[in-house]
């Protein structure tokens, strides 16, 4: 390969990443508006389609402590998963259940906070305010 066209496809990567960062930026702030507007707008009452949080319990309980992922694991992939987004941590714990994680705390929403002031040190973690996080990290960090 000759210089002058290594530097050309260099120049087209390097445009095609730009657009791809301001598309994934649009769709990011289209996801927290859609987020915002079902807190505000959406139903009180349940779906048919939607689990209750019993029945998550439920169903985390019938896997196996092996099957199970780790609630460390669960925070982290909850806060690297929000894409920046500022989440409390009465938020990541409700996603946490959601995905099957578990916790016998007496304040789960305290072990959410101890969990990822631990992680912050390994990971790109950043508490912004009391009981708020966010993943400041631009890459998917290798576990």
């Amino acid at each position: 390969m000759e210089e002058q066209s290594v530097r050309a496809q260099l120049e087209e990567v390097k445009a095609a990443l730009a657009k791809n960062e301001e598309e994934h930026k649009v769709l990011l702030t289209l996801l927290s508006g859609f987020e915002g507007w079902l807190r505000l707008n959406a139903s009180r009452k349940p779906r048919a389609a939607q689990l209750r949080m019993r029945d998550i319990s439920d169903l985390a309980s019938k896997l196996s402590t092996a099957e199970r992922p780790s609630f460390r694991g669960l925070v982290l992939r909850v806060i690297r998963e929000a894409r920046g987004q500022e989440l409390h941590s009465d938020e990541v714990l409700k996603r946490v259940l959601a995905f099957g994680g578990t916790t016998s705390a007496k304040r789960p929403t305290g072990v959410v906070d101890l969990v990822l002031i631990t992680l912050r040190k390994q990971y790109p973690i950043e508490r912004v305010a009391s009981r708020t996080w966010r993943w400041t990290g631009q890459d998917e960090p290798q576990e």
